[in-house]
């Protein structure tokens, strides 16, 4: 699956991204945590600004885990 976004919608994002962790269900913030992710301590802002500037682009994020009810799952960011 291929989505683009388009960078005006992740920086409305990132302005409420603080505001989205209060709905994430509470163990899939811990697993996050247990793994070493932390949404809270992500600056969506600074990310973008780099983005804009040109200091980022290519491959961000790679994320792959096993789930035992949907098996493998990839995740792939990048900034195109």
């Amino acid at each position: 699956m291929n989505i683009n976004i388009p960078l005006s919608l992740v920086r409305a994002a990132g302005k409420m991204a603080g505001f989205g962790m209060a709905f994430m269900p509470k163990d899939a913030r811990e697993e996050m945590e247990k793994q070493g992710v932390n949404l809270a301590d992500l600056n969506i802002q600074e990310l973008i600004a780099q983005i804009d500037a040109g200091l980022v682009s290519g491959h961000l994020v790679d994320i792959d885990t096993e789930d035992p009810e949907e098996g493998h799952i990839k995740v792939e960011v990048f900034v195109d």
